[in-house]
Parts: C-alpha cells; sequence; structure tokens
C-alpha cells in the first residue's frame, strides 16, 4: 500500500489544533464502536473510504485536509475526514505489525488515548531550514516574501527548537509556529489570524537555516546591522548608579532622582526599556521608603541595582551571544491598552517576598494567547496583636466588586479594558469586568501554552539566557503542562515540601514541588492527599513556574487539572479552601505574623530549602550589600565593616574562594577609610556593583 507520511505523522492532537478537541474524541468514538468502511489507496496515494452511514471521504495527495473532499453536509474540515485519517493510520499500522488483518470489517480500534502518537511515526528530529526557497515561491508571491524578507533583516528575534515537530517562538513578535509535518509548510499553526501558510512561516524557516551545524536549539537573532550602542547614555547611567551606592538610597537627594527621572526618558527614547523599567521600580522603592511602607524592600533595591549593572554591560558589550532585544526590550515591550477581552484562568499562587507577600492570579487571552498577570501585594505586620491570616482567607479578597482573587483564578474574567504593562501585568483600573465559570478543557489553550512533551521543554529552557538578560515579563517562566501519570509522590522533610515526579506521554519526568507553608498548610494538606488518592491518570494538566535545575525540570504549582468522571475540577494548593474553616469576617489582608515559617525570597524565584548552606551565605550577603545600599558607602563604619568580615569568613569555611574575592577587597577599602579624611569611594563603589552582579547572576541560575 502506498504510504501518505503526511497523514501518518499526525497525531491526535494535530487533528486537534487543525479542527477542534470535540470532532476528533467523536471520531475517534465513532471508530471505535464499530463503524465499518472500505478503504482504497491509489497508484498515487489518493485516499478513498467508503463509511457504512454511506458517506464517501477523498484524501487527494495534493492538497491538505481542509480541502478533502466529503459527501456530507459539512462546509469545513468535519469529523468524516478527521476518521478517514485514523482508519488509514491504524490499517497502516496492522498492515505493519506481526499480525495483519485481514479484513477491515471490523477495524482495528485507534489508540483511545489522544496523548500518544502513532505508532508508525518516524518520530525524527527534523530542520524546517532544509525548505528551499523553491518550496516557499509555491505559496508565496514575490513581493510578498521580498516584504518579508526586509522584516527579516530589519531584526527579529526567535527562540528555535528543531524536534519532531519543529517549534519557533518569536521574541519580537507575539507569535508562536509549530510545523507539523515534515517538509510540508501547509500543515503549520501558529497563533496569528492568518490561514496557514502564514507569513511567519518564512521567517521562521530563514531563523532555522542561521542556528549554526549541529545545534538543534537556540536564540536567533536576525538583524543584518548591529544595534548603536548608547555609550554617553551608558556612562550617564552608571555614573548616577554610582553616586545612589555612595550617598545610599535613604540619602539620595532631589538632584539625584531627578537625574534618574530624567534617564528615564532617555533610555525609552533610546530603546533601552528595560534599564528604564528598572530605574521606575527603583524610584518606586524609594517612595515606599519615604512612606514607611512595609512593603518596602532593601534586599529590592540590591537586586535592582544588580541586574541593572548586568544589562547595561551586555548591552556595552555587544558580543552577539544574546540579542541584543531581549537585554535591551524591543518596541513590542511598551504599556498598551487592551480592548474587550476574555481571559481564561489558570490558577492564583503566592510568591513570597520580604517582609510582604504577592497573591498572582494568571490568565491567558482567548484571542491572542497573551499570558498576563494580575497581582497585589499584602505586608507583613509586626506587632504581636497581628494575627496570621490563611492564604486561602486573604485569596477571599476581593479583585473588583464580586469578584475574589481564588475566584479570578478558577474562573473566566471577561473585561471591557484595561492597561498592560512591559512586564505583562495587567491593571484592570475602572473596566468593567464580570468572571464566568470554566470548564478546564486546557487542550484549547493558545501557543506557547499546553507542553505535551517534557524534553522539549527542557530544551525550550536550555537555551534561555539568565533572567538579568532577557526578557522581564512576569509570566515568562509559567508554563501549562499536560500530565500523562503522577508517581513518586511524598513529603519531602529536606525540602519541607510535597513532590511528586509528573510523567508526559513519552516516559519524561517533571518534578512538581510545593513548600509546606505555615500559612499555606491547608492547600498543601489537599494537594499531597489528592496526589496519593486519585488515580495516576487523573491529573490532566498542571500548570506553574518552571525552573532548569540540577536535579531537571522542576514545577512550582498554582494549580492543577483533575479529571472525575466527565467533569473537571481545579485545585491551586496556594488558596485551596477544603477543609479550612474560613470565619464569616472579612478578612484583613494588611498584616502576618513576623514569626511566620516564610522565608523572604525573590520575586520570582522558586523556593530555596533553609537549610543550604549556600542559600544562607546568599540571602546574608544579600542582606549585607542592601544595608550598605541604603545608608551610602559615605556613611560607612565599623559595625558595616564587621558584618562583612563575618561573611567573609563564612565564605572561606564552606570553601568559595572566587566568590569571597570582592568581599575581601572591600574590607579593605572600609577599612582604609577608617584611617584616612581624603579617602574616595570610587573604587569601593565599584567592588560594591561588582558584589551586586556575582548576587544577582546567583539568583538567576538558582545554584542555591
Amino acid at each position: 500500500m502506498f504510504q501518505r507520511q503526511d497523514l501518518l505523522v499526525l497525531t491526535s492532537d494535530d487533528l486537534m489544533i487543525l479542527s477542534n478537541r470535540g470532532l476528533v474524541k467523536r471520531a475517534i468514538k465513532e471508530l471505535e464502536s464499530g463503524h465499518s468502511y472500505d478503504l482504497k489507496v491509489d497508484e498515487v496515494g489518493t485516499i478513498i473510504v467508503h463509511w457504512s452511514d454511506a458517506i464517501e471521504c477523498i484524501l487527494p495527495t495534493n492538497v491538505t485536509l481542509n480541502q478533502s473532499y466529503c459527501s456530507c453536509a459539512a462546509t469545513t474540515l468535519c469529523r468524516h475526514i478527521l476518521k478517514s485519517v485514523l482508519a488509514y493510520q491504524q490499517t497502516v499500522h496492522a498492515q505493519s505489525s506481526p499480525q495483519t488483518v485481514a479484513g477491515l470489517s471490523e477495524p482495528p480500534s485507534p489508540n483511545p488515548d489522544p496523548l500518544s502518537p502513532p505508532e508508525f511515526s518516524t518520530w525524527t528530529t527534523w530542520n524546517p531550514g532544509e525548505i528551499s526557497d523553491t518550496e516557499l515561491a509555491k505559496y508565496y508571491r514575490k513581493p510578498d516574501l521580498n516584504r518579508l524578507q526586509k522584516s527579516f533583516n530589519s531584526g527579529q528575534v526567535m527562540e528555535l527548537i528543531q524536534h519532531q515537530k519543529p517549534l519557533a517562538q518569536f521574541h519580537s513578535l507575539p507569535y508562536t509556529l509549530r510545523f507539523l509535518v515534515p517538509h510540508d509548510i501547509r500543515y503549520t499553526h501558529c497563533n496569528c489570524a492568518e490561514p496557514a501558510p502564514c507569513s511567519h512561516v518564512p521567517l521562521a524557516i530563514w531563523g532555522f537555516r542561521l542556528l549554526p551545524p549541529g545545534q538543534t536549539s537556540g536564540l536567533v537573532e536576525t538583524a543584518t546591522a548591529a544595534l548603536a550602542i548608547p555609550v554617553n547614555l551608558l556612562d550617564e547611567l552608571e555614573r548616577a548608579v554610582s553616586d545612589l551606592v555612595q550617598t545610599g538610597l535613604a540619602n539620595c537627594s532631589t538632584t539625584l532622582i531627578g537625574r534618574f527621572n530624567r534617564l528615564i526618558s532617555q533610555c525609552r527614547a533610546e530603546g533601552l526599556v528595560w534599564p528604564a523599567e528598572i530605574l521606575g521600580e527603583l524610584l518606586g522603592e524609594r517612595d515606599r521608603y519615604l512612606a514607611h511602607d512595609a512593603r518596602f524592600s532593601p534586599i529590592r533595591v540590591a537586586e535592582l541595582i544588580g541586574e541593572l549593572c548586568i544589562r547595561l554591560d551586555g548591552i556595552r558589550a555587544n558580543t552577539g551571544a544574546i540579542p541584543q532585544l531581549l537585554i535591551r526590550g524591543s518596541k513590542a515591550d511598551r504599556v498598551t491598552e487592551i480592548g474587550s477581552a476574555r481571559l481564561i484562568g489558570l490558577g492564583c499562587g503566592i510568591q513570597i517576598q520580604y517582609r510582604h507577600f504577592k497573591l498572582s492570579a494568571y490568565l491567558q487571552d482567548a484571542d491572542s494567547g497573551t499570558l498576563v498577570n494580575l497581582g497585589r501585594d499584602f505586608s507583613q505586620g509586626h506587632s504581636e496583636a497581628d494575627s496570621p491570616q490563611p492564604f486561602a482567607v486573604l485569596a477571599r479578597t476581593p479583585v473588583k466588586r464580586g469578584i475574589a482573587w481564588g475566584d479570578l483564578g478558577a474562573g473566566q474574567l471577561l473585561t471591557q479594558g484595561g492597561k498592560l504593562t512591559p512586564s505583562h501585568e495587567l491593571i484592570l483600573g475602572r473596566a468593567k469586568a464580570t468572571l464566568n465559570p470554566q470548564a478546564y478543557h486546557w487542550e484549547n489553550l493558545r501557543s506557547p501554552l499546553g507542553i505535551e512533551d517534557f524534553a522539549e521543554l527542557q530544551a525550550h529552557l536550555q537555551t534561555l539566557p539568565p533572567a538579568c538578560l532577557r526578557s522581564r515579563r512576569i509570566t515568562d517562566s509559567f508554563q501549562v503542562c499536560r500530565v500523562a501519570a503522577v508517581d513518586s509522590v511524598e513529603f519531602n522533610p529536606v525540602d519541607h515540601a510535597v513532590v511528586a515526579m509528573l510523567r508526559d506521554h513519552q516516559g519524561q519526568g517533571l518534578r512538581l514541588s510545593h513548600p509546606y507553608t505555615f500559612r499555606g498548610q491547608a492547600g498543601a494538606e489537599v494537594l499531597l492527599t489528592q496526589l496519593q488518592t486519585l488515580a495516576p491518570d487523573q491529573i490532566k494538566f498542571v500548570a506553574g513556574q518552571v525552573f532548569l535545575k540540577a536535579q531537571g525540570l522542576v514545577i512550582y504549582p498554582v494549580s492543577l487539572v483533575i479529571q472525575r468522571g466527565h467533569s473537571r475540577t481545579l485545585l491551586q494548593p496556594w488558596v485551596d479552601q477544603t477543609g479550612l474553616q474560613i470565619p464569616n469576617q472579612t478578612a484583613d489582608p494588611t498584616t502576618t505574623p513576623e514569626n511566620s515559617d516564610i522565608q523572604p525570597l525573590a520575586a520570582d524565584a522558586p523556593p530555596v530549602p533553609s537549610n543550604s548552606p549556600l542559600a544562607s551565605l546568599l540571602t546574608a550577603s544579600l542582606e549585607q550589600l542592601a544595608e550598605l545600599m541604603m545608608i551610602g558607602l559615605q556613611r560607612g563604619n565599623p559595625i558595616m565593616l564587621q558584618g562583612w568580615q563575618e561573611i567573609e569568613q563564612w565564605g572561606q569555611q564552606i570553601g568559595f574562594y572566587r566568590f569571597v574575592q570582592p568581599l575581601a577587597r572591600l574590607m579593605q577599602q572600609l577599612e582604609q577609610k577608617q584611617h584616612s579624611l581624603d579617602w574616595s569611594a570610587d573604587a569601593a563603589t565599584q567592588t560594591v556593583l561588582e558584589i551586586a552582579v556575582w548576587l544577582h547572576l546567583a539568583q538567576n541560575l538558582a545554584i542555591a
């Protein structure tokens, strides 16, 4: 039998992309129920299927499924065409197996699990860059290709992964493109509104050609001319940061604040979007300090200065190792107005920070696929009268009238307006919004969400530079992963967390870890119980922040979709209320006890075990650095010097000799200050900034 490779490599998930989940499930069900058929393949590969219900389907070789013929009344891709593809796949598989099926009156059952690919698929990695320009000319007019080539040369940033289903994720455009069939651009899927093959296919193909030989994934920047380096602006930024370190955030003058405001405007004019955002956050921290806001974080000040120095060095060096648009920010990274939108809730979680925490809800725009975050900061109190409020109680705090945070993560939000910041934080303002329930059919989420292959996810994370050298979108590390099975569920006393191993359809593992905290113990208990009692295949999806660590992929979940019969429910382990006695009175969202078991963590960092010597060293170093940046080098005193000496000795004891070298140099410079009347702070300032860079990189690389 002539084998149609374009149809044999299509999985059930691919068919869902080309049509919809309901049609594919119905086609599988009808084929399983014993619908008989007569299938013929002619010498050129045209497939003709006659079904027992008098329906005829014809699948020619030179057209896509959307253009195939069916005698039913449907005007678009119908279930009969899908059923014919599945029947053809099963027929070829049966004839290729040792036990060949003699007749087709009793058709072999298709694989009922849409996660499992056909066993006869070659499933080899291939490179879309091998598709020739001659092939592209068959589907695009020459003026269109010239226009696309100009757009390509002007500068696009793509993340490319060669795979069985190669992926091109544009960082300069809000689109993700996947190739479904090897060397056939008719079978591509993009989250834009254009029909396939869309205008982004040539851009992706040309991008794949730029990958170095032997490299199967990576970041590619397509600009033919290098971006100009604004040397004068970078020098002025470094001088302003140095002055801030010398005087201290608590003592900086209005003149220095005015310089920072002017630099923000200049950065935006030069296209330095992310440095401008960092400067804005620094000024925001100063405003919190002056207002005696409990949410003020001196550690955050040190982190921001460290990140700013790293980005300025990356812009100045311009080695080409990392696309400049990632370091600087692009034109797409700006405040944008959004109109009416339907946002699908993906869960609500907690980000634990210094002396406060952030309640965050993640949502995806159902039309564009844009992932957004709604967040609110809650301060931790300091008086003994403050009573600890469980996170589940705080999740009852309203986002808008009639909409609580916990419900927002589990429903779908209909809004008639709002603003989206460059970091993808959604500000609703006074826009009208309503909340409706959802059925948790997350198979229909827009790309790039809905990870099915954990190996592909790992390849994606391996291509990314550290967080301090890429987009500052707070949703970048958020993923929704489809789960085939769960095993190794336990409470880990070392990490003080609920852990489990999630498996995809190929058996690849993703480690789930959820910290057991005093205020979130109700949700953690529910999570542990559900993971231990549910069948391994009842967990359908897990959503959360994903990191690549020494032990492999780790996800810190904000939600899990659980299948119970024909219905699905959502478990949000941070804010789940099951088994929690919630008081009738409205929760006070402003205070929590100082002696809570929560450890201060960075905003987008995973929980780090408190018993890690390295984590403790980095935390102590960051706190000491934050204190110095608050009071300034000019006001440094012997007590501060003693603190650095203790940290330097600690680092020596655990063997971090290179790390303590700048600490020793700083101690020597601070000691000189005690014995000199004309001491210059310039050398010490550079050392402080070097330490800030070291500490921020250590956080980003999650080496703790």
